[in-house]
Order: structure tokens, then C-alpha cells, then sequence
């Protein structure tokens, strides 16, 4: 949005902005007046930049009032002093002037130079303009970007993993099959027990997935429903046959005649001879067509 607005600096600002980096000029408040950038005010050095910033930012703004400020901090980089960008936008403004001083923000920037700019803070309440918000502000800059679904499901599953200590002993028995926490070394285990059922039993491998509906917390039922094509595939890859898949929402369901059933569906092998259905009582002869010869 560079320029979009048409509002440049005024000559006394661009004179401002060649000398604030070697005076005592602790900051500087800008507004746009007349379709111009102008100076407003400034204030200079008093102590370190963060004893000042609580003296000298609030005094700066005016409660309904957009402005900006460059605020000097004491560090400096190859081009001199560094700079805080801080455009002070209060919700009570009028919607006109908070869309100008945004669109003509990247103007500013440009004309006192982006290089200097070390880093920026938006505020449209007072307690953001303080050093406790700007320092708030740094933390959410430093922290990670929000995780998608999968990841989220994907750290719960790593933490869980590191939580949970598999052994033989802990297994739970369930009609003759064997029932594990959903973790990266429960996969694992659960490979090599089934790869060595099937080798040497040559057992048929059901997957089973059991959600037990809305009991259930969604963050649960997001996480395992997440992992239950990925932890299929392991089985598949281990090179076992999954021969059927299930899904129950009662384990109550899981009976030894409901597998029988799910493996092995019974068939009805004497279907009945399809009948005839009889015709309408009393509808009279059958009529009786001639066949025209053709001449």
C-alpha cells in the first residue's frame, strides 16, 4: 500500500527525520495534517530506553486521536541507532482516520527508512503502549505460529508416548486379542506381536476401532480418529493382511458371534423359487388375438 494515500512527509519531518539519529531525540509523534505528514511533537532522553518508555509513549498519545511514533532504542546497527515503529490507533477514532493512518503507514516507513526499524507495535489500547505491552507484544512475535489439527494430534501423541512405558505385562486382554494406548512405541509392539502371530499361527488380523460417541472429550475422538488410518498403514506395511475393518461405538458389541459374523457373513444357500403372483380374482377369458396375414 506504499504511497497509495498520496501523503508524503512535509520539508520540517524530512529535516527531523536526517537529524534524530545523532541528537538526544528520545522519540518522535507524527500525524497527518493537511494531507501531510507532520511533526507533532518530541521528547528527549532521559534515561535507558526501557526507564523512559513509560515517561515518554503515554505522554505521547492522545486518547481519540490516531498517531504514530518512532521511539529510539539505545542499540544501534551498521546504519546507527535502532527504532520501535508504533502506530497508536484507538478504537474510538473515526473509521476514516484509522484507514488513512493505515494506509499510509508503509509511506512512513519508507521515507524514514525501514532499515532503522528494529521493530513495530500496534496499539489501540492504552495499556498496549506501555513496556509491559511492548514486551507482551515481543512474546507473541517469539512464540510459535498456532498448529494445525494433525499437528496438534500428532504432540498430544508424542507426549503421551513419552508418558507411557509399554511392556507385556501391561497389556489388556480383550476376547483373545490384545488392546494398546495409541503411541508411537505401542505401534511398534503391536507390529512385532502381530507379525509373529501371523507367521507362525497364521491368524486373520481384524482391525478393530472402538469410539465410544459424544462420552468422549473431542479432543479425544479428534486424536484417535486422526490416527487410525496411519496406525492401519503400519500394519499393512509390516506386510499383514487386514482382512476386515470395524467400527463399534459400544464394546458391549464385541462379542465372539458378532465377529463370527462380521469374518464370516452367513449365507443363505436355499433361497426360496421366486412365485408367480396370482392374477386379479374374476377378470374373465383370456382374449384371444388373430394374427392379420399380410397380402
Amino acid at each position: 500500500m506504499s504511497h497509495q494515500t498520496g501523503i508524503r512527509a512535509n520539508d520540517e519531518l524530512k529535516k527531523q527525520f536526517g537529524q534524530c539519529h545523532t541528537t538526544n531525540v528520545r522519540a518522535l509523534c507524527l500525524i497527518i495534517d493537511n494531507e501531510e505528514l507532520a511533526l507533532k511533537s518530541k521528547l528527549n532522553i532521559i534515561g535507558n530506553w526501557e526507564d523512559d518508555f513509560d515517561k515518554v509513549v503515554p505522554c505521547l498519545i492522545e486518547e481519540n486521536d490516531p498517531c504514530f511514533i518512532l521511539y529510539k532504542l539505545d542499540t544501534k546497527n551498521s546504519l546507527g541507532h535502532e527504532w520501535i515503529f508504533i502506530t497508536w490507533s484507538p478504537d474510538s477514532a473515526p473509521v476514516r482516520q484509522k484507514m488513512l493512518y493505515a494506509s499510509t503507514k508503509a509511506t512512513l516507513k519508507n521515507e524514514f527508512g525501514s532499515a532503522h526499524l528494529k521493530s513495530e507495535l500496534f496499539c489501540n489500547v492504552k495499556d498496549d503502549a506501555t513496556l509491559k505491552g511492548f514486551r507482551r507484544h515481543l512474546r507473541g512475535e517469539s512464540a510459535p505460529a498456532p498448529l494445525t489439527d494433525k499437528e496438534e494430534a500428532l504432540k498430544a501423541l508424542s507426549i503421551e508416548d513419552k508418558q507411557t512405558n509399554y511392556s507385556p505385562d501391561s497389556r489388556q486382554q480383550t476376547l483373545s486379542g490384545v488392546s494398546f494406548p495409541i503411541t508411537q512405541s505401542s505401534y511398534q509392539a503391536l507390529s512385532d506381536m502381530a507379525k509373529g502371530v501371523y507367521n507362525y499361527l497364521q491368524f486373520r488380523i481384524v482391525f478393530i476401532y472402538s469410539m465410544p460417541g459424544y462420552s468422549c472429550s473431542i479432543k479425544e475422538r479428534m486424536l484417535y480418529s486422526s490416527c487410525k488410518g496411519p496406525f492401519s498403514d503400519i500394519i499393512s506395511q509390516n506386510g499383514l493382511e487386514i482382512i476386515k475393518k470395524i467400527e463399534i461405538d459400544d464394546g458391549k458389541e464385541l462379542t465372539e458371534e458378532f465377529l463370527q459374523d462380521e469374518v464370516h457373513p452367513k449365507r443363505n444357500l436355499h433361497r426360496p423359487a421366486f412365485a408367480k403372483p396370482k392374477g386379479p380374482p374374476n377378470r374373465g377369458a383370456k382374449r384371444i388375438t388373430k394374427t392379420q396375414t399380410t397380402q
